[in-house]
């Protein structure tokens, strides 16, 4: 059995182990000494953080999540994020414009991927749950979704959606169709949606016997939308609309 044993002697005698600096292995440790990504990212221990926004050294509490960052903090505190967004408004929507029409199949393929987590599905059918519960317009809407998506999927629906809204879906499908831009098609429904020109969001309802809810689903209100356009569209509108000040159908 060998004997692995070392004196201090031992040691005393042994000549200092000279520094590699061009390891095949390991790099050139002289690059690497200079390099800004660190060995150990010793940041991620500190509670102190420097703004660069206010030139201030604040408690990382004062900053927001950010993951592509090194240390995973915004470089300004939230305060001063706040009035960069503030200040520079306009130009950064025109920049995440540019970006989206850029990246439309990417940022596509990232969203239904993050909707179908598990946690994800759970938390949107919770709080379509409580909203229809609470919100007579959101489930009303709803259920008119529901129908007109499915139909359009060749797939029979229940729903009377066809006596509520005024028209067949014969009607709503050649209506469609005369709007479709290139690349829509009845196979690809899903990756275009049905847009209310004028959105849902702007009327005011409660019911199908309203003056808003005939205006809102009334198929001139009613268009095909690439899925990524519908999403960044969201509840914008570019011309003004008075919603109905009155219910039942009263002016």
């Amino acid at each position: 059995m060998l004997n692995f044993a070392i004196n201090d002697e031992a040691i005393q005698g042994l000549a200092p182990i000279p520094l590699l600096t061009n390891n095949p292995y390991i790099g050139d440790m002289s690059v690497m000494a200079k390099s800004s990504i660190p060995l150990f990212n010793f940041e991620s221990q500190s509670t102190k953080k420097f703004c660069y926004g206010c030139d201030t050294e604040k408690d990382v509490s004062a900053f927001s999540k950010h993951k592509s960052k090194k240390d995973g903090l915004q470089t300004r505190c939230i305060k001063c994020g706040k009035e960069y967004y503030r200040v520079n408004k306009v130009q950064l929507k025109q920049q995440m414009k540019v970006y989206r029409n850029h990246n439309k199949e990417t940022l596509s393929a990232q969203k239904k991927l993050y909707s179908k987590q598990p946690r994800v599905k759970d938390r949107i059918n919770k709080w379509r749950r409580d909203r229809c519960r609470n919100d007579p317009m959101f489930r009303l809407n709803s259920n008119i979704h529901k129908g007109v998506s499915t139909d359009l999927r060749g797939v029979k629906s229940r729903r009377k959606w066809q006596s509520l809204v005024g028209y067949t879906l014969k009607d709503l499908k050649k209506h469609l169709e005369k709007q479709f831009t290139e690349g829509m098609s009845w196979d690809n429904y899903g990756e275009w949606h049905v847009d209310h020109k004028i959105p849902l969001a702007v009327h005011n309802f409660l019911s199908p016997e309203d003056l808003d809810f005939k205006r809102a689903w009334a198929l001139k209100n009613l268009q095909p939308l690439w899925a990524h356009d519908n999403s960044v569209k969201h509840t914008t509108i570019d011309k003004p609309f008075q919603p109905s000040l009155a219910f039942g159908g009263a002016l």
